[in-house]
């Protein structure tokens, strides 16, 4: 799990990266919260404080946009702009996805009489 954590945790100082970029653009708020969302995501996930529905919402949000923003592109020609949020957005979705399967074969992992076992342990 320890790779899985520096995955995460490269990923989070990617979108700080992706953020400070953002600052001298016109529209640099949105690009900041997004960004910065999404690096909040993958450090609550690097440390375990992730509920799963969070990268589902993420998901859900950043892949449509990418779509909304590269589907005008094939009609207008390239617009550079547009082609890195795009691209950003896209980034942004691939790290959710990967939240969403360190969580689910996490969860797989783990054999419930284990939990049985630590829920015991505790207990006494």
């Amino acid at each position: 799990m320890i790779v899985l954590k520096i995955i995460n945790i490269f990923l989070a100082l990617t979108f700080v990266r992706f953020a400070y970029w953002q600052h001298n653009d016109l529209d640099y708020i949105i690009w900041m919260l997004t960004y910065g969302a999404a690096f909040g995501i993958c450090v609550a996930g690097a440390f375990g404080k992730l509920k799963p529905v969070i990268p589902i919402i993420g998901l859900a949000v950043f892949l449509p946009w990418s779509a909304y923003l590269y589907i005008p592109l094939k009609e207008r020609g390239i617009q550079i702009e547009e082609w890195r949020e795009s691209f950003g957005l896209l980034i942004c979705a691939a790290a959710m996805a990967n939240r969403l399967a360190i969580s689910h074969f996490s969860k797989e992992k783990q054999d419930p009489s284990d939990e049985e076992l630590r829920k015991a342990a505790t207990s006494a």
